[in-house]
Formats: structure tokens, sequence, C-alpha cells
């Protein structure tokens, strides 16, 4: 569950950093976002990319943050958590292009999962197509009335959302360590 939430609020970060224009001349990140920005002038070619073209940017985030989690060798709770966010990660992007699948062609399984809200449907991403400032969740939604209400306030457009991601990304490491020592404590 904690995984789940993780990844969700992540594609929260990533979805609102990336969809930005006023970020694409920014070193590194800016050519990323200039591809993740394509598909809003053509919603429908996530679904007609292979996969692993449509997968691939998902090793950009997962190389650097897989080596940092590693890095704590004594933290079983950590590796847990990394074996467990990764496969969600693969999932995240896949939710994202099955959104914008049409629907007698989504697997009945897919279809079963999006209806129960464990991944975003595609009702609920095509609200964010009409307007672009709300319902960034690619994974499965549950945190989009939150960040709704905060890119409401924020603007979707601030940078505060790519310093938020890169701060989301330390966040579990962060979390397990603090927890270890409180648990050596006690």
């Amino acid at each position: 569950l904690a995984c789940w939430i993780y990844v969700d609020i992540h594609s929260v970060f990533l979805h609102v950093s990336l969809d930005n224009p006023l970020i694409n001349d920014w070193p590194v990140i800016g050519i990323e976002a200039e591809r993740f920005q394509w598909h809003h002038d053509e919603p429908n070619k996530v679904v007609t990319d292979t996969w692993n073209t449509f997968l691939s940017p998902v090793f950009m985030i997962l190389a650097p943050i897989s080596l940092l989690w590693l890095a704590h060798p004594k933290s079983n709770a950590l590796r847990l958590f990394l074996v467990q966010s990764v496969p969600c990660a693969f999932l995240m992007m896949c939710a994202h292009r099955w959104s914008h699948q049409v629907p007698h062609r989504i697997h009945p399984l897919v279809w079963g999962m999006q209806h129960i809200g464990l991944l975003v449907s595609g009702e609920e991403h095509c609200l964010h197509h009409a307007t672009y400032d709300r319902n960034f969740a690619i994974f499965s939604g549950t945190t989009n009335p939150l960040f709704n209400v905060l890119t409401k306030w924020t603007g979707e457009k601030h940078p505060i959302w790519v310093a938020g991601w890169g701060v989301w990304l330390f966040v579990p490491p962060l979390s397990i360590s603090v927890y270890n020592r409180y648990a050596a404590a006690y």
C-alpha cells in the first residue's frame, strides 16, 4: 500500500513537472519535458509507440534512485520498498498508456483495475487532457483530489513542482533511515 501511494504521488510530481513548457530549456530535464509534452498534441500516440519506447523513460528515474537505495545495504526495509516500487513504476507508465487506450481494446483485468480505482481510468485522465491543470496522477489517480487543490493553489506551471519531485525521490530512504534510528534506540 505504501509503494502504491508513493508511486501515485510520484506520478503527480513527474507529470506536472514534465507537462510544464517553461522548463523545456532547463538542463537535463528540459529535453525529457519536451518529449513528454508531445502527447498533448497527439494523445493517441501514447498507444501507438512500442512498449520499449514508451517504458524507456522509467529507467532515467529508477537507475539513480536504485543506486542510492541499494547504498544502504543494512536496510532490509529500504530494499523491500525498492523491490516493490520498481514494478509499480513500470505499472504507472502502463496505467498512463492504458488510460489513453480505446475502451474495447483494454484487457478485462486492466478495465477492472481501472474501474475499482487501482489504476487511473481513461475517463479520469481525459479530464486532465481537457484543461491540463488537474488530474495529474497517472498511476491510480487516488491522490488527484489532494493534488488538484495544490495545483490550483500554486499553479501547475510553478517550478516548485520540480523541486517537490526531487525531494519526493529521497523520501523513502530518508524515512526508513529515521525509522531505523528510532527503532534501534528503543
